[in-house]
């Protein structure tokens, strides 16, 4: 009898790994193109996958700020391929330090309490 099994994902590791990843392949692929379903179900073979569960920081649109409405706009097209292959997306919130610089909040807090409240 195989187990059941969920898949959690940190959105923003995942990503900038992918992302790694292909940039060596000479543009042959987008970040756009990668199935998560197919993906997660070669990760728990031969479990019976129930559920991908997707956790990512939301971008705020800025006015007039164009590397903000571009990055608004990948993410929309991120989220909008994930509901596609029937993702549960969880969205956390970016913080603007001083320096200008954006982190994540939250993320991998929600993401260790759902992981804990699925394993029971």
């Amino acid at each position: 009898m195989n187990k059941r099994a969920f898949v959690f994902i940190d959105g923003s590791n995942f990503y900038f790994k992918l992302r790694d990843l292909t940039s060596k392949l000479d543009g042959k692929y987008s970040l756009i193109d990668f199935d998560f379903r197919k993906f997660a179900e070669w990760l728990v073979r031969p479990n019976e996958l129930l559920e991908i569960r997707y956790y990512l920081g939301a971008i705020r649109r800025e006015r007039n700020n164009s590397k903000s409405e571009r990055l608004y706009a990948d993410q929309q097209k991120l989220i909008g391929k994930l509901q596609q292959q029937n993702i549960i997306i969880t969205l956390g919130h970016v913080i603007r330090h001083p320096d200008k610089t954006h982190h994540e909040k939250g993320i991998d807090v929600r993401l260790a309490v759902e992981m804990i409240k699925f394993a029971r």
